[in-house]
C-alpha cells in the first residue's frame, strides 16, 4: 500500500513537472519587457518606510490632483503610469503653515499601480 501511494505521487509530481514546462516553452515573454519591469520593480522596492520624501522624489515626482502634507499620489519618472501612495508623518513646521518638507518621513507606501495621468 505504501508502495502504491509513492508510485502515484511522483507519477503525479511528473506530471505536473511536464505541464509547468510546456507551458514556460509555449509562453513567448517578451524579454526586454520583462527585464525593465525587473528593474522598475527593484527601483521601487527600494523606497521603505523611514525614508525621507527626498529619498521618493529620487526616482518619483509628484502626481496632480488632491493632496495632502501627509498623504500623496506620485508616480514614477521613468513612467507617468506607474504610481504609488505614500503617507508621510511630518517633519519641522514652517512658520506655524504646514508645508511639505524633504525630511518628511514616509510611513506607508502602497504596492505600485497604474493608472492614466491625472491632469489638474
Amino acid at each position: 500500500m505504501k508502495n502504491k501511494i509513492i508510485i502515484m505521487t511522483v507519477i503525479l509530481i511528473a506530471s505536473f513537472c511536464t505541464v509547468l514546462g510546456s507551458y514556460a516553452e509555449n509562453t513567448k515573454f517578451d524579454k526586454d519587457l520583462t527585464n525593465k519591469i525587473q528593474k522598475i520593480i527593484e527601483d521601487i522596492n527600494a523606497i521603505k518606510p523611514g525614508m525621507t520624501r527626498a529619498d521618493l522624489l529620487k526616482i518619483f515626482t509628484t502626481e496632480g490632483g488632491i493632496s495632502t502634507r501627509t498623504w500623496q499620489r506620485y508616480v514614477y519618472k521613468r513612467c507617468p503610469y506607474i504610481k504609488v501612495d505614500v503617507e508621510f508623518k511630518p517633519v519641522g513646521d514652517e512658520g506655524g503653515k504646514p508645508q511639505e518638507t524633504p525630511e518628511d518621513i514616509i510611513i506607508k507606501i502602497s504596492k505600485p499601480f497604474l493608472e492614466f495621468s491625472i491632469m489638474d
